[in-house]
């Protein structure tokens, strides 16, 4: 008798997402409050057996944009957190990672972040 072990993963496939939306400096909590209510949601959605996870947010004061950075298994479930936390994202795009070692770069100690999102690429240094 032959015995074949099937193994699966009990995580699904996650991909990173780059949320941009206009955010007031004047209104309701401004980019702070929208934030907050952004990670809270994904929070519970995550607790909730949902594969979303909030990573960082970036807010760009003089052209009153914030852009979310979630992994999820989805598009549609990082367009749920912003249903449930009461926010409108202009733009959800897949979003790939890369990390340049200090030694790769030529402009000092520190290490740089950057995500190509449909074909741009955002860098920051953290």
């Amino acid at each position: 008798m032959t015995t074949t072990t099937t193994t699966r993963t009990t995580e699904p496939h996650v991909t990173r997402y780059l949320v941009e939306l206009y955010v007031s400096r004047a209104g309701s909590g401004g980019a702070d409050g929208a934030a907050q209510r952004a990670r809270s949601a994904a929070e519970a959605m995550a607790r909730e057996g949902l594969p979303v996870r909030w990573l960082r947010a970036i807010f760009v004061p003089e052209e009153e944009t914030c852009f979310y950075l979630f992994e999820a298994a989805s598009a549609e479930l990082v367009r749920a957190v912003g249903e449930r936390a009461g926010i409108s994202f202009d733009r959800v795009l897949e979003a790939d990672e890369t990390e340049v070692s200090p030694e790769a770069e030529d402009s000092g100690p520190c290490s740089r972040r950057s995500y190509i999102v449909a074909g741009a690429r955002f860098a920051w240094f953290p």
